[in-house]
């Protein structure tokens, strides 16, 4: 797939990204996603038939959806496992441990690849995430659940990338559109699977159940992988490139910092005091330091600053941050909202299957669309204002709301996030040549997942500052009360008649706070979106037929070359 633009435009682009190692993902079993390959800009590798294709995503989408399952379920579980280990102030670190693993490993995947081949580095990835399985499902205390979900994070990390790889290298990026939808589609599945499965077998044997039920599927998926999976090979030659271990450590410092800023300030500490302001002026400084060594020291960069400097790219990318930031306190803080009002884990999670249906039906729409079309600019606006519009609904809820109305918003913000998601990646593939289409996507999964980790962080602390200090106020004479029930809200039952109607509407308020919080980030994910060009998609027989073209032009050359010499 190429994308059509003047010359001017693609000097200008070519000169921005002059200095990031490029990065191209083949279709050999040996290629990287860390890697520079050969040029072979004069060949065009025929696409796969569609039985093959169809056999490889079955492979690959296998291990894509048994690892976001573990996020899915997570959203109506999390209470339950918060309240076991009775940890409700380690909410946010519950959630972002899967994420930070998930950080660290998808830089590897390129060496990954280039040492195992494609097919054992998924068997290795899908053999580490059942190993995180156990850990959660046995998991004694609180401690080694965490280590479980950081194991699993560092399986899941690498299966997303040389998935997301592989397909970038097989269809062209028209179809590529169509496959996204289809691929949202099973996704979207899998998000309905995921909050029913995981509050069904939470209210039937117990949360712990629903990571270990997973890996005698895992191990089937790693048995198909190993003896089924064949991935073409194709003619390039993968060149290694170092791994950015100090901009990947750098990264998660700040993470790390700041997160433990953002979860001790107004809980364990005043915001004023020494230790909150600390971590976060070193996270802030770790930050400034992070940016100077990406964009001047490092030679392959964790995320290449430079590449986020072309209009399409920087756009799409600060749209991924945002939007994942409100995705996850939408997928976090409606099931506290539900569950505060006395729904089981279970019906949360029957509230999540109009989201997984319409996000799937509204990722499937866009790709169809611009597959008709060749355009993805026009559909973007809206389903950006779908999304918004969910998270707007999300804030009028009350304790009166009808109990059907988070089905019906839940339903529209899904819709609208199918469909942006299908569009910013477009905008995104097609602001780069094919050879640098890798580092672009490499970067781009660093970049939503530190969304989803700052998020998570940014709304528990707003979540347990407005909940914490309005609880400690009601229970002023009663502190050991009033600890209680602000670490765990499942205490609720502890209290009766005026008091828990006020501890609930405190709970409420807090989870709306978030609500507000979602509904900002996603109204800036939309505006970012607004600034992208709109690049035409190419089919890959004319993206043939130029190579062809080229070609030609070079054999002319060459014979009138000959006729002038003497």
């Amino acid at each position: 797939m190429a994308y059509t633009q003047g010359t001017g435009r693609e000097e200008e682009r070519e000169h921005d990204l002059d200095s990031i190692e490029l990065v191209t993902v083949t279709e050999a079993p040996q290629s990287t996603a860390v890697c520079e390959t050969e040029d072979s800009s004069d060949d065009t590798d025929p696409e796969p038939s569609t039985a093959r294709l169809v056999l490889i995503l079955l492979g690959l989408w296998v291990g894509v959806l048994l690892s976001a399952l573990d996020s899915t379920m997570l959203a109506t579980i999390i209470e339950d496992i918060c309240d076991e280990y009775d940890a409700f102030s380690s909410y946010s670190w519950v959630a972002t441990t899967y994420p930070i693993g998930l950080s660290i490993s998808q830089p590897f995947s390129g060496q990954l690849t280039n040492l195992m081949g494609r097919r054992y580095g998924l068997v290795l990835c899908l053999s580490v995430l059942a190993v995180g399985q156990l850990l959660c499902g046995l998991a004694p205390r609180l401690s080694v659940f965490l280590l479980g979900r950081i194991v699993q994070g560092l399986g899941a990390g690498c299966i997303g990338t040389i998935t997301a790889f592989v397909e970038t290298d097989l269809v062209s990026m028209r179809k590529r559109a169509l496959i996204e939808g289809i691929g949202n589609i099973t996704y979207g599945v899998t998000l309905a699977l995921g909050g029913v499965y995981g509050g069904g077998v939470a209210n039937a044997i117990g949360w712990k159940w629903a990571f270990r039920i997973q890996v005698p599927f895992i191990i089937l998926d790693i048995a198909m992988v190993a003896f089924y999976l064949n991935i073409p090979q194709g003619k390039s030659r993968p060149i290694r490139r170092p791994v950015d271990y100090v901009g990947m450590v750098a990264l998660l410092v700040v993470i790390i910092l700041f997160q433990f800023g953002m979860n001790a300030g107004g809980s364990a500490f005043a915001w004023n005091s020494a230790a909150v302001l600390t971590t976060l002026i070193l996270a802030a400084l770790g930050f400034l330091a992070f940016l100077f060594w990406e964009f001047y020291k490092a030679e392959n960069p964790h995320i290449p600053v430079r590449a986020l400097l072309q209009r399409t790219v920087a756009a799409s990318q600060l749209s991924s941050f945002f939007s994942n930031f409100g995705n996850t306190s939408i997928m976090y803080y409606v099931p506290v909202y539900l569950e505060v009002l006395g729904h089981s884990p279970g019906q949360s999670g029957l509230r999540f299957v109009p989201l997984a249906i319409c996000f799937a039906l509204g990722s499937f729409a866009a790709g169809f669309f611009v597959k008709i079309t060749a355009k993805y600019y026009y559909i973007n606006f809206p389903v950006q204002a779908c999304s918004v519009l969910g998270a707007v609904m999300l804030c009028t809820m009350t304790q009166t709301t009808p109990s059907w109305a988070p089905f019906v918003y839940l339903g529209i913000y899904g819709a609208g996030s199918g469909g942006a998601y299908v569009t910013r990646l477009m905008g995104l593939l097609t602001s780069a040549d094919k050879q640098h289409l890798a580092v672009v996507q490499s970067c781009s999964f660093t970049v939503r997942n530190t969304g989803t980790t700052i998020g998570q962080t940014i709304s528990a602390a707003i979540f347990q500052n407005l909940s914490v200090n309005a609880l400690r106020s009601l229970f002023r004479g009663q502190p050991g009360l009033a600890a209680q029930i602000s670490h765990n809200y499942n205490r609720l039952d502890l209290l009766s008649g005026l008091e828990k109607q006020t501890a609930i509407f405190i709970y409420l308020r807090a989870a709306r706070g978030v609500f507000f919080l979602a509904m900002s980030v996603l109204v800036a994910a939309a505006v970012s979106t607004f600034v992208m060009q709109n690049n035409e998609l190419v089919d890959g027989s004319r993206e043939k037929q130029s190579a062809e073209e080229k070609g030609g032009l070079k054999e002319l050359k060459k014979a009138k070359d000959e006729e002038e010499a003497p």
